[in-house]
């Protein structure tokens, strides 16, 4: 076996993410996709209900006080007028948000219209309420957690197994039942519960040709049969799952319990997409010259039969249209993945059918909104069921 192909395989081996297994997925309201652009450029998320105070809220978590006298007494006194339904549903939602929700957790928020989502990573387990002069509800979410913000997706672009999901009308839902599909939003390729998942983007709006559709597995999986087999890997062991929702566009996901199968298949991908070379100033990425590229070409050279396959690769993603997510373009070319927070934008050296930026493409902030200007910080709490996000009517301006 190619001792010099192993040892970059390893490589990106070791810059694949590797997920927490136990962390949770949230979905949180925006007001109507008023507060979206405040979260995002915020660098947070945040619930309504402004009258009651984090520091109220904080007090009544260390003594462990939800009775009347701890958080809902807090709330009635503040809304008398809620009903116990409306104070159970509160009650929830504060508790949810400040003790259920931590530090890696995922958080999804939708658009105005929900047109799109952004998909982000809570960072800390202090939450802090911003200051400002007004406490109404239409105006401003004071309540807040910090959120680092990775993706930002279409709706149109989402898997259709998230839909149903999305549609939960309480300000705070879980979304853990859907673990697996969020997953794959934020990450073209990922490592969890000590399997290596790898996702492909169909994108052609046309329908599927079946020659196409099989030739392409057949030669993939042969080429990973015959990896396995010259690295001595245990068949079993080397098996690859295969998940798909391809319904033009649509994605197919390969799901390998071994790393090192799975990043050549990974690589095998981004060989037969890109050919021999891909440069793209503006991402820094400069594929070819040296690491996995010339390497597996090498390879490649060696057997006839696997050259074959790579043109058979190349032809039939092509014609699907197949698309890779930037972040595993850079773990393959020997970079990290892309950075949180940094402007991505795809050159004209870069052939566009072959990434997809709004995958991992993440977020630049323009500069914090004049409401949210003042953030100032305290520690934090938790959370629980879910509820509404804040009263219809505007707050008054007390503290």
């Amino acid at each position: 076996m190619n001792q010099q192909l192993l040892d970059a395989l390893e490589q990106i081996v070791a810059r694949i993410p590797v997920l927490d297994a136990t962390r949770q997925y949230w979905f949180i309201r925006t007001n109507g996709g008023a507060f979206f652009q405040d979260f995002l450029d915020s660098g947070s998320v945040g619930i309504g209900y402004n009258l009651v105070t984090y520091a109220q809220i904080k007090r009544a978590l260390v003594q462990r006080d939800k009775t009347e006298g701890g958080i809902l007494g807090a709330i009635i006194n503040r809304y008398p007028e809620f009903d116990k339904n409306k104070l159970g549903r509160v009650l929830g939602l504060f508790t949810r948000f400040y003790t259920d929700m931590q530090e890696g957790d995922v958080v999804v928020m939708p658009s105005a219209g929900s047109n799109e989502y952004a998909f982000g990573i809570v960072t800390g387990d202090e939450a802090f309420e911003v200051d400002t002069t007004t406490t109404d509800d239409k105006t401003i979410y004071r309540k807040r957690r910090r959120v680092e913000w990775v993706a930002r997706k279409p709706s149109r672009s989402l898997d259709s197994n998230l839909y149903e999901a999305f549609r939960a009308p309480q300000a705070m839902s879980t979304l853990n039942p859907h673990a697996s599909y969020l997953d794959r939003e934020m990450h073209s390729i990922y490592t969890k519960d000590g399997q290596t998942h790898v996702r492909l983007d169909i994108t052609t709006p046309d329908g599927i040709d079946g020659r196409d559709y099989f030739a392409m597995g057949g030669a993939l999986f042969a080429l990973c049969e015959q990896f396995c087999e010259d690295a001595n890997i245990d068949a079993a062991c080397g098996e690859i799952d295969v998940r798909q929702n391809i319904q033009s566009p649509g994605v197919l996901e390969f799901i390998g319990k071994n790393r090192m199968v799975t990043t050549f298949l990974a690589s095998t991908l981004t060989v037969a997409l890109f050919g021999g070379h891909v440069k793209a100033d503006a991402l820094k990425i400069d594929i070819g010259t040296e690491g996995i590229f010339p390497i597996m070409l090498e390879a490649y050279k060696e057997h006839n039969r696997q050259e074959n396959m790579r043109a058979v690769l190349a032809r039939t993603l092509g014609a699907m249209e197949a698309k890779q997510g930037l972040d595993m373009l850079r773990i393959v070319a020997g970079q990290a993945p892309v950075e949180p927070r940094a402007t991505e934008q795809v050159s004209e050296t870069m052939p566009v059918a072959a990434v997809d930026t709004s995958v991992t493409g993440a977020i630049s902030a323009a500069g914090k909104r004049a409401a949210t200007a003042s953030l100032s910080q305290s520690p934090t709490g938790g959370s629980s069921p879910a509820a509404d996000n804040g009263p219809e009517r505007p707050a008054p301006t007390r503290q």
